[in-house]
C-alpha cells in the first residue's frame, strides 16, 4: 500500500504537490501581495505621469489578485473534496 501512495505523489505535477502541500497558502499570498503592490503602482503613475499607462498597469495588477483569488477558492476546494484541512497535507503527520 505504502509503494502505491508513494508512486501516485511522485506521478504528480508540481502544481498538484503545492495544492496538497502544508504550505499551500503562501504562494497566493505571495501572488496577491505582489498583485496589490502593482495595482498601488499603476494608481501612483496614472496621478503623476500618465493615466493611460496607470489605467493599464492598475487594471493588470486587479486582474492578477481576482485571478490568485480565484485560484485560491480552487485549491481550497480541491483540499476541500480530498479531506484536507487547511493545515494538513503531506508530511503533516497525520
Amino acid at each position: 500500500m505504502a509503494r502505491s501512495t508513494a508512486r501516485a505523489e511522485a506521478q504528480r505535477t508540481g502544481r498538484e504537490r503545492l495544492i496538497y502541500a502544508k504550505n499551500w497558502r503562501t504562494p497566493l499570498v505571495v501572488d496577491i501581495v505582489m498583485g496589490t503592490i502593482v495595482f498601488v503602482g499603476g494608481v501612483v503613475l496614472s496621478v503623476n505621469w500618465s493615466p493611460v499607462a496607470g489605467g493599464a498597469l492598475g487594471a493588470l495588477g486587479a486582474l492578477y489578485v481576482l485571478l490568485a483569488v480565484r485560484r485560491w477558492r480552487l485549491w481550497a476546494g480541491l483540499r476541500r473534496e480530498a479531506g484536507l484541512t487547511p493545515g494538513d497535507g503531506p508530511g503533516s503527520g497525520r
